[in-house]
């Protein structure tokens, strides 16, 4: 009995090895793309990397499998399927496909993502990608293992992670307020933020919901707030620049009038200096009439002593003469 068992067991060994020989388990699922997923990332409540979606919607998967089944024409490949750790499998409508050697070929898978009272929000799924094909009256089967995790979450939970989204663009992109009241609501929004993410943290999504929504609503408050209390002091500013404007405006017209005045008077004083200088103008040429009359009298005399001078000298002359003339004898 003890060598009939030894013998079925290696038996069995043999087996498994052979069927593992015939039928590789790696390669060559190309690669694989979810679409649209709720979330894909880092999900801190399971602490690992997970694509998620919410429990009822529908997930789409696409497997791009590569043909690399060298030395036969083709391969029939008869199903492409992903299979989950609730023992449930979703296979693709496209099968059956007949792929060339050195094809590439995307195939579409659609499900409806479980509840959570058959798949579990409490913790992340595996899931395993497989290709069975047939060539030459054989089988065998493509396999591929993802490195990510796949979650189901909750309506509850779905809610809370698009508020905890929402609020984190919101804290992450507004400015410094500038009105207290505003600033004391923003730091109440954060309390309840922080809150929902301990809740969340914890599994409560449904209590995590409720405090995201409270801070997105007090975060809206403060938002309106400050947009008031800004447009009040904009306001505010913009009659404070108005007057200033009107200050500047009128002290530039008082400045012109001055100006004007200054010049008003500028130009009386030019017109009496033109006129003064047309009296001066009047009275050199009045001076320079009686400086003409002047010499004209003053040659006049000057003629009149020359004459006077030149009679005297003729008369003194002719008395000489007649002094010293001979006598002429008188005849007897």
């Amino acid at each position: 009995m003890r060598k009939t068992l030894q013998a079925t067991i290696g038996l069995l060994v043999m087996t498994l090895v052979l069927t593992m020989a015939a039928t590789p388990v790696h390669a060559y699922i190309y690669s694989y793309n979810w679409t649209a997923p709720l979330y894909r990332g880092y999900d801190s409540f399971f602490g690992t990397y997970v694509v998620a979606y919410e429990a009822g919607s529908t997930a789409q998967l696409f497997v791009r499998v590569y043909n690399d089944w060298y030395g036969y024409p083709s391969i029939n490949v008869t199903a492409v399927k992903v299979s989950f750790d609730w023992n449930v499998n979703y296979t693709s409508n496209e099968c059956p496909y007949v792929m060339l050697n050195g094809e590439y070929h995307s195939f579409m898978i659609n499900f409806t993502v479980p509840q959570t009272n058959i798949a579990s929000d409490m913790f992340a799924h595996s899931y395993m990608m497989y290709v069975e094909f047939a060539y030459d009256g054989s089988t065998s089967y493509w396999s591929y293992y993802p490195g990510e995790s796949f979650a189901v979450y909750s309506v509850e939970r779905a809610d809370a992670l698009d508020l905890q989204t929402e609020l984190n663009a919101k804290f992450s992109y507004v400015p410094s307020f500038n009105s207290y009241e505003a600033r004391l609501m923003l730091s109440e929004a954060q309390a309840e933020r922080g809150t929902g993410d301990y809740m969340s943290g914890q599994g409560k999504f449904a209590l995590a919901k409720t405090h995201y929504e409270a801070a997105a609503d007090l975060f809206d408050q403060a938002f309106a707030i400050e947009s008031n209390y800004t447009k009040a002091y904009d306001e505010y500013y913009s009659a404070y620049q108005e007057a200033q404007l009107n200050v500047t405006r009128l002290q530039a017209e008082a400045t012109k009038t001055q100006a004007d005045a200054a010049l008003a008077t500028a130009d009386a004083s030019m017109e009496q200096a033109e006129a003064a200088m047309i009296e001066a103008n009047a009275t050199q040429t009045q001076a320079n009439a009686a400086v003409t009359l002047a010499n004209a009298s003053f040659n006049q005399s000057y003629a009149w002593f020359l004459f006077g001078i030149g009679f005297i000298i003729i008369s003194i002359g002719a008395l000489v003469y007649a002094s010293r003339k001979p006598k002429i004898p008188k005849t007897p």
